[in-house]
């Protein structure tokens, strides 16, 4: 169910060949409904499909994707196979069939790399067929997807120089992810403290103070950016460092000048970090509630993540256990891997999850819905996943 409707945003041949269905409507609320049907072929076993679009006024729109014709362009097999790297820089071949996708660890079969780079790989090439019709083809680019399958622990390296397929766990990798995305914001806000660095002297010089730099106000933002401060040295985006408070003093009109335009180029590099700062704080949020035994989560800089025991001993994160690492992946794929108004398609998450996680699991990812901006629709069997949520849930007979 997951993959055909993915495959009804991201349609090649290679989906309806696998997923058998008569007919699949979509609703776009409140503008119309989309209906695809897949239809036999009297000249070749692979099935055309026809969607047809009727908007709120009931006018209809259609198109056809038939299947590929024989012979033409269309290379051999192992052909194809060969030259998926040389369309799609980002993928590594890893077996036979098999790549991986350095932007993502995500590990893909053939049909797999059509689904999701069809706009890379030329149709001639690799027997695909597209939509043609522009109407058709901007309506399925308004709906962005990402499926989240029940393997999600093990991906695989390409081969080393040695010829050997190395295995890799994911949450190393995720971690390893995390310290480069915290360096990268460190970066790009010393860029911006460096140019605001520059110009301060003389902002400081031929500035005017506005009316509303109140001795109270100055006070109030001095706190509220100390209060961020401490946010990013939680979360590994600033050094740890001891807060200095203002003086209790009356501020005289220089000081409060010099405070008014530190604190606005204060804000400014913080601002920086704003987007990262709210996921990782989610992410530090949802791991610590779920209260991994005997040991707790800490982000840094050099780290991303790393895991601390009671003792204060560090804990290598391939021996976390199969639901605490599952649960890592998801709630960081969740919220770092994907963009913003996406509809995740998520595969059984209560894989390897204490049953007490499994009832947090819909709460989490509403909080994760507002902070990354996203849909989810969600396979389970577990009634602890659903809670008392029966009002989300659809059943499917057998």
């Amino acid at each position: 169910m997951l993959r055909l409707i993915q495959a009804v945003f991201k349609p090649t041949s290679l989906i309806w060949r696998q997923v058998a269905f008569d007919k699949v409507d979509v609703e776009f609320l409140p503008s119309g409904r989309l209906t695809i049907t897949r239809q036999h072929s009297t000249d070749t076993h692979i099935p055309q499909i026809q969607y047809v679009y009727t908007d709120a006024k009931r006018r209809k729109r259609s198109a056809l994707i038939p299947p590929p014709r024989r012979g033409g362009r269309s290379a051999k097999m192992t052909d194809r196979f060969a030259m998926v790297e040389r369309f799609v820089p980002s993928l590594h071949r890893v077996g036979p069939r098999e790549w991986m996708d350095d932007r993502t660890t995500e590990h893909l079969s053939f049909s797999e790399v059509c689904e999701k780079y069809p706009e890379y790989l030329p149709a001639e090439i690799f027997g695909l067929r597209r939509p043609v019709d522009e109407w058709l083809t901007n309506l399925l680019r308004s709906v962005s997807t990402q499926f989240i399958e029940t393997q999600r622990l093990r991906k695989r390296r390409p081969p080393s120089e040695y010829g050997r397929e190395e295995s890799d766990h994911a949450v190393e990798r995720l971690a390893q992810d995390l310290s480069r995305r915290i360096k990268d914001s460190i970066r790009d806000s010393g860029t911006v403290g460096a140019s605001l660095d520059r110009t301060f002297p003389k902002r400081i010089l031929e500035g005017t103070l506005p009316a509303h730099a109140t001795e109270e106000s100055i006070r109030a933002r001095y706190k509220q950016v100390e209060l961020t401060r401490g946010r990013l040295m939680t979360v590994g985006l600033l050094d740890a460092e001891e807060q200095v408070p203002l003086p209790e003093t009356t501020l005289d009109q220089a000081e409060r000048k010099v405070l008014w335009f530190y604190l606005e180029d204060v804000e400014k590099k913080f601002h920086v970090h704003q987007p990262l700062l709210e996921r990782a704080e989610l992410f530090k949020m949802i791991i610590d509630a779920k209260r991994f035994l005997h040991k707790s989560m800490e982000l840094s800089r050099d780290d991303g993540f790393r895991f601390v025991s009671e003792g204060g001993h560090r804990v290598a994160l391939e021996l976390l256990s199969s639901g605490e690492q599952h649960e890592v992946v998801l709630t960081y794929e969740l919220l770092f891997s994907s963009r913003g108004k996406q509809l995740i398609l998520i595969d059984e998450p209560e894989l390897s999850l204490h049953v007490v996680w499994q009832r947090k699991f819909l709460r989490d990812m509403q909080r994760i819905a507002q902070v990354a901006d996203l849909d989810f629709v969600i396979a389970t069997h577990s009634p602890a996943i659903i809670g008392d949520r029966d009002d989300l849930m659809v059943g499917l007979s057998g």
